[in-house]
């Protein structure tokens, strides 16, 4: 998880809400790895330490594939990892934040 953090409350919440990924690797093929598995979410108390829960087995498996535009939560709704890659991958990532969190996070009063 990019985001431990549970109702914009806890020690490690940092804002992140939504990644925007775009994938730019064109002839991407299955050997050249890079892929981004999606873990079932876990339960408040797993999601504390911002991993995915010991034993799961992936729920998805995204292919970085060119023009791919992916969203999901960065938060313990979407545990995930990315593969090694054994090619060039290439990709852009912007976030968007909860602007509350962010300065809870760095200690101002909200």
């Amino acid at each position: 998880c990019d985001n431990v953090c549970h109702g914009g409350e806890g020690p490690a919440c940092n804002g992140r809400r939504l990644p925007a990924i775009l994938y730019l690797n064109p002839g991407w093929t299955p050997a050249h790895g890079g892929e981004l598995l999606v873990y079932p979410p876990l339960e408040e108390s797993d999601g504390q330490k911002g991993d995915k829960g010991e034993g799961d087995a992936p729920v998805g498996c995204i292919e970085p594939i060119a023009n791919r535009l992916l969203l999901f939560y960065a938060d313990a709704r979407v545990p995930h990892e990315v593969l090694p890659s054994h090619a060039e991958r290439l990709a852009i990532t912007l976030w968007y934040y909860d602007s509350d969190e962010v300065q809870r996070a760095n200690g101002v009063p909200v």
